[in-house]
């Protein structure tokens, strides 16, 4: 049977090493260090989607501090369950666990891609959360040298937050050192 489970943060210290490390990029991985220290201040929590024990997929989220809203660090099916319909399934099942208005999601800009390869990827990637009810904002987000479309998720009967963008560095201004989200972090609401 599957379901999905929340996790601490020494399950998903397991899932980070064993998983997370290949399924992203290293200028996308927040340090564990720093996950540690969200789980310690409820701002932080992670996700499994499981059958019979086995990991299918995680997830990891950032809330806002009023846990209205929250962000989509990372979402991932482990690499033998990919294109089977099952990221679909555990989203679904995510958005209706949690308790917010809705979901952020950052998803590198297609239109800035290196290749047409990667420029095919980060598409698909998108549609799949269009699929599955993510609507497009007019946000261009850049952080830590990575240019992403911003994207929002709905709960229940919510509406898109008028500036996705200023919400969006909210969250990662409460993660890190004022100083450093000035450096790094940039957005545009059109």
């Amino acid at each position: 049977m599957r379901e999905i489970r929340k996790v601490d943060f020494q399950e998903f210290k397991k899932i980070y090493k064993q998983h997370l490390i290949d399924d992203f990029p290293r200028m996308e991985r927040r340090p564990l260090f720093s996950i540690r220290n969200l789980y310690k201040k409820e701002l932080y929590a992670a996700y499994t989607y499981e059958e019979n024990g086995q990991l299918l997929a995680y997830a990891g989220l950032i809330y806002t501090a009023g846990r209205r809203c929250a962000l989509l660090d990372y979402f991932a099916v482990v690499k033998e369950w990919r294109s089977t319909g099952l990221g679909s399934e555990f989203i679904t099942l995510l958005r209706s666990s949690i308790d917010v208005d809705g979901m952020i999601i950052e998803s590198e800009n297609p239109e800035l891609a290196d290749t047409a390869k990667e420029q095919e990827i980060r598409k698909r990637r998108i549609d799949f959360y269009r699929r599955n009810g993510a609507l497009d904002s007019e946000t261009n987000w850049y952080a830590f040298g990575v240019h992403y479309c911003l994207l929002w998720l709905p709960g229940e009967h919510a509406p898109m937050p008028p500036e996705l963008g200023r919400l969006t560095l909210n969250i990662y201004e409460q993660t890190m050192k004022p100083w450093l989200a000035r450096k790094c972090l940039n957005y545009s609401d059109n």
